[in-house]
C-alpha cells in the first residue's frame, strides 16, 4: 500500500532537488533530509528539515531561489483560518553549511 505522507514528501523533495541542481547555489555538494523524518518518521505536526551542503557560502542572489521555492511549498497550520491554502502543507526548515568550514573531529565531540 502506498504511504500518502511518503508520496507527498517525495514530490516536494523532487521539486527542491530539481531547482537546487538547476541553480546550483554555492556549488552544491549535497542536499540532505534530516530531522524527525529520518529519525522517527514524520508525525502529524512534523516539519521537513533539509540540509544544503555547499562548496562556498551563498550570496544573497543565490539564496533567493531556494528560499522562494521553499516558501512556496511550505505550510503553516497555526493560522489555518487566515491562510487556508497552506494549512494542509508541512512547514520547511532549511540549513545551509559550507563544507570547508566543517571540522569532523570537532563535530564528533559535540554529537
Amino acid at each position: 500500500m502506498d504511504d500518502p505522507i511518503r508520496t507527498v514528501l517525495d514530490s516536494v523533495l523532487d521539486s527542491v532537488l530539481d531547482r537546487a541542481l538547476a541553480d546550483d547555489p554555492g556549488r552544491i555538494l549535497g542536499v540532505y533530509l534530516i530531522g524527525s523524518s529520518t529519525m522517527t518518521g514524520l508525525g502529524p505536526e512534523s516539519d521537513i528539515d533539509l540540509l544544503l551542503l555547499t562548496r562556498k557560502s551563498l550570496i544573497v542572489e543565490e539564496r533567493r531561489s531556494p528560499v522562494s521555492l521553499l516558501l512556496g511549498l511550505s505550510g503553516w497550520k497555526g493560522h489555518a483560518e487566515d491562510f487556508p491554502d497552506v494549512a494542509g502543507r508541512r512547514p520547511f526548515e532549511a540549513t545551509s553549511l559550507v563544507a570547508d568550514t566543517l571540522d569532523p573531529l570537532k563535530l564528533g565531540n559535540q554529537l
